[in-house]
């Protein structure tokens, strides 16, 4: 393995008097512009889905309740037991994906010397651009409080609870009464920022203890009016909100911003653009946006006995999905509720 990506080069390919020379330098263009790729500032997909291992055809997180807290029994008082209940549960599998590449013998025997560049630059593009508009893709259909349709295909953006992503009634597996929202209606501000990210602070966990969250990422469409209001509310240390102000903004230095430019096909003309806050520490360890990996990319060489072209062909299998909606909440829905 190179670079995280499988290598298996046949017979034919190897022992070929016009491509065997160049199955080592694909490889080396191959693994180059994977390690760019994944070095690029651009590439903001690992920032928020976290990585899922599947070890067989699927996989599963829980939530489980707690056991509360301690209580005062007196001296010589007894242990109070109580039980751990289960809760909400979600399943993850992959999908399959394939490409491959062509490069010609007739490309090779006149010595195009952009050949091998080309194509191995195909691949790679091929697959960190899947990547980037599936899970893109994903984030942006919960946005819009739709399933992610793709080529005819349905992702689910069910959470763990069975409700979407972003929902004004999140259930309580232990609490029917407990109904709680991470999708608001507010356009975007400074005041509307410290309102989503003050009722993602004071969510509840389903026992209905404080969740203990701390926002810290701002992620919004790569639009001119979504940077001019998240980075004049984040970057300004008065009050943006109010002309002449000399109140302390408190939201003054205190959050990543992510500007990502595949949100913005999912932004609707003459509505607020939607935004996202992020709580990244809970999202990593509670599984909020997750990365299901089953198959690393794996690539076989061979030559085509119909075309004698040499066939590099990639395939991988993953997907993704959400699994507790706390890490999240957005505003500039017009689904969700006004605050």
């Amino acid at each position: 393995m190179s670079g995280g990506i499988v290598f298996s080069v046949a017979t034919g390919a190897k022992e070929s008097a016009v491509f065997g020379m160049v199955q080592d330098p694909m490889k080396a263009l191959i693994i180059r512009d994977n390690e760019a790729w994944m070095n690029n500032e651009q590439n903001l997909v690992d920032k928020i889905f976290k990585p899922f291992r599947l070890d067989t055809a699927t996989g599963s997180i829980q939530e489980m309740g707690n056991l509360g807290e301690m209580e005062m029994v007196g001296e010589n008082g007894g242990y109070p037991r109580s039980e751990i209940e289960e809760g909400f549960k979600k399943i993850f599998f992959a999908e399959e994906w394939k490409k491959e590449v062509a490069i010609s013998q007739t490309a090779m025997e006149d010595q195009v010397s952009n050949a091998l560049t080309e194509k191995a630059r195909e691949l790679m593009d091929a697959y960190h651009r899947t990547r980037n508009s599936f899970f893109w893709g994903l984030l942006g259909s919960a946005l819009q409080n739709k399933h992610y349709l793709r080529k005819g295909k349905t992702i689910s953006v069910d959470t763990m609870d069975g409700v979407k992503l972003f929902s004004t009634a999140h259930p309580s597996k232990f609490d029917p009464k407990l109904k709680q929202s991470n999708a608001f209606s507010n356009a975007f501000s400074a005041g509307a920022l410290g309102k989503v990210s003050t009722e993602l602070q004071n969510v509840r966990t389903d026992n209905g203890e404080i969740a203990g969250l701390i926002p810290d990422t701002i992620i919004i469409p790569n639009t001119e009016e979504a940077k001019r209001e998240v980075f004049g509310a984040v970057g300004s240390y008065h009050n943006p909100d109010e002309q002449a102000s000399n109140k302390f903004n408190y939201l003054f230095g205190n959050w990543n911003v992510m500007v990502v430019p595949w949100l913005v096909p999912f932004c609707t003309a003459g509505q607020p653009f939607p935004w996202i806050v992020m709580a990244s520490a809970f999202n990593e360890k509670r599984y909020g946006a997750v990365d299901i990996r089953r198959v690393d990319p794996s690539i076989k060489s061979y030559i085509d006995e119909g075309t004698d072209a040499n066939i590099w062909a990639m395939r991988t299998r993953f997907s993704g999905a959400f699994g507790n909606w706390r890490a999240f909440a957005a505003g500039g829905l017009p689904f969700g509720k006004e605050i």
